[in-house]
């Protein structure tokens, strides 16, 4: 697998980037066309295949330009954006399915290849990828003790321990699920040339995690394998030891994975919406209060980007979330309602997560725009307060098949009304694809980030279908 490129921030005129691979062997050193070397870096401590990590640095200038690297024999081109100009950003999220066994239309990576394709017309500085990088549900069916837990009842499953041959046969499938994932060709061609920014959703550890009952979260089987979960994003995902993240990360211990990233008048905030959630909050104290360090690191940048893996505007489903929790026994979509920032549960800090975008937009007189995934349809929406307005761009899956058809027609009604919000603000979900709210194709964003403000967003969906979106600087508005 690899190389899979990583952002690692710009300061001083250096596009700074990790590339990370596996190996069984030490690889080569990375040679970059600057004239830079870089020695590779073990980062697990197993025998057998390793995952090794070089650090290195491309120079920026006045115009944008084109770099590129090479290991051993192979080489790859690397976009490189001027200093403070235009920024090129690709966003995907849900790659992959339950199953693995998706109804797709076209290939599994069909919107894999058109965005390598678009790359080498128009290339991207960043990749962000927002959530469900992997799908693990199969681990579940595939390793015998785990799929003999799920059929324990609720005091066995609390009861249970977490052995060493069962960890062993976790931590071997992540290892395996990755290396499939990241290594498909089409993946290959866009994760080896744009260094990607990636925050895990409840996928990658398993589905629902953090909405689930609290005695079956901290159960050992459930604790055992989000330890082994946690692993597997930040050495794959991250390219780092999850106890040992790189600069730019807002815990660089792994509490959580949140990470804030400035580049020009351009602020990136990516918070850790799973790694402390429970059915009751989404982040603590210490998550609340690093997140609101990031958005200080950013002060003074005229675009935010909030990468919410759940997105931050979208359809109010709490009314039907009350009739499932009414409803006797375990509802299978109580975990996906739950993990809702619109939630019963979760509504007095979605006012808290979006007091503080608003706020941002306002004092910096900036353009504040999230990206989300997770509800497998594109979606565009907007909540404005005074002369703060939050734009939500929701793109899932790149590779997951769309909500069914009867799903997204019930949401496009229930959506129809604009909603007063108890903060003050108002938010709409317009009609926006041919006359849909929602965008039921596999689909992956395209923005376009001018130094003056202001974006430009294209959806790009399967079966050729393209969607473009401009918005304006506020000063404009």
């Amino acid at each position: 697998m690899g190389p899979l490129l990583h952002f690692r921030g710009c300061a001083g005129g250096a596009w700074r980037l990790s590339a990370t691979l596996t190996s069984d062997h030490e690889p080569p050193p990375l040679l970059t066309g600057d004239g830079g070397r870089a020695a590779p870096a073990r980062l697990t401590d197993e025998p057998g295949e390793a995952v090794w990590r070089y650090d290195f640095a491309l120079a920026m200038g006045p115009e944008p330009r084109e770099a590129t690297y090479a290991i051993g024999e192979r080489s790859w081109r690397v976009a490189v954006p001027a200093i403070g100009g235009e920024l090129r950003v690709a966003f995907t999220a849900c790659n992959g399915d339950e199953t693995e066994e998706g109804a797709w239309t076209t290939s599994r990576n069909e919107r894999w290849t058109h965005l390598h394709r678009r790359n080498e017309r128009a290339p991207f500085h960043l990749l962000i990828q927002g959530g469900d990088q992997i799908y693990a549900d199969g681990m579940w069916r595939r390793i015998p003790a785990l799929a003999r837990w799920k059929r324990l009842s609720r005091r066995w499953q609390a009861e249970t321990p977490y052995g060493e041959s069962l960890d062993r046969a976790v931590r071997a499938d992540y290892r395996k699920i990755y290396t499939t994932v990241f290594g498909y060709a089409e993946v290959d061609a866009v994760t080896a040339r744009v260094p990607s920014i990636m925050m895990w959703d409840d996928h990658e550890i398993l589905d629902g995690w953090g909405s689930h009952p609290p005695e079956r979260q901290e159960s050992p089987v459930y604790r055992g394998v989000f330890a082994a979960a946690r692993e597997a994003f930040a050495l794959f995902q991250l390219g780092a030891r999850p106890d040992a993240l790189p600069d730019g990360f807002l815990r660089r211990d792994g509490r959580h994975f949140a990470s804030a990233w400035r580049i020009g008048d351009v602020g990136l905030i990516v918070p850790d919406l799973r790694s402390v959630r429970t059915q009751r909050r989404i982040m603590d104290d210490v998550a609340w209060a690093d997140f609101r360090a990031g958005l200080d690191r950013l002060e003074g940048c005229r675009q935010l980007l909030i990468v919410s893996t759940v997105p931050t505007l979208n359809v109010d489903l709490s009314a039907i979330e009350r009739v499932l929790m009414a409803t006797p026994g375990y509802q299978s979509y109580q975990d996906d309602l739950r993990d809702q920032w619109q939630s019963r549960t979760h509504r007095k800090e979605w006012m808290r997560f979006l007091d503080a975008l608003l706020d941002f937009g306002e004092r910096n007189d900036a353009t504040v725009l999230s990206l989300s995934g997770e509800i497998h349809i594109g979606c565009y929406g907007r909540a404005r307060r005074g002369r703060a307005m939050l734009h939500q761009m929701t793109s899932s899956g790149i590779v997951h098949p769309p909500s069914p058809g009867p799903l997204v027609a019930f949401l496009n009604w229930w959506a129809r009304k604009t909603k007063r919000l108890p903060n003050g603000a108002e938010m709409e979900i317009p009609p926006f694809f041919n006359g849909s709210r929602y965008l039921a194709r596999r689909n992956w964003l395209e923005l376009t980030l001018p130094p003056g403000g202001g974006t430009q967003a294209v959806w790009h969906a399967e079966g050729g279908g393209h969607y473009p979106l401009e918005i304006d600087a506020p000063a404009a508005r």
